[in-house]
């Protein structure tokens, strides 16, 4: 009759502490150059638009803060492809 809870562990970063993860990251300067898109709409990444920074293998990936990125990537194939640019 009732659902097992699940959890999941989730690791966060403050804004403040953000130089700091890059620095250990070794990718301080790329960020701060603009090398970084957004996995979904491939908007440059900035300090003032990052939402999210995804751990993958070796890689990290970025999403920016435009809610049609924050809903793409939490539910893949949510919006069509068209919806993924919207504002």
């Amino acid at each position: 009759m009732f659902r097992q809870r699940q959890t999941m562990r989730v690791d966060a970063v403050l804004e403040e502490d953000l130089d700091t993860l890059l620095e250990r990251l070794g990718i301080t300067d790329k960020f701060n150059a603009g090398g970084f898109n957004c996995q979904v709409c491939e908007r440059p990444i900035t300090p003032r638009n990052l939402k999210l920074i995804i751990p993958s293998g070796n890689t990290i990936r970025f999403l920016c803060d435009k809610p049609s990125c924050i809903v793409a990537f939490a539910f893949p194939g949510a919006l069509d492809q068209t919806d993924q640019c919207a504002e």
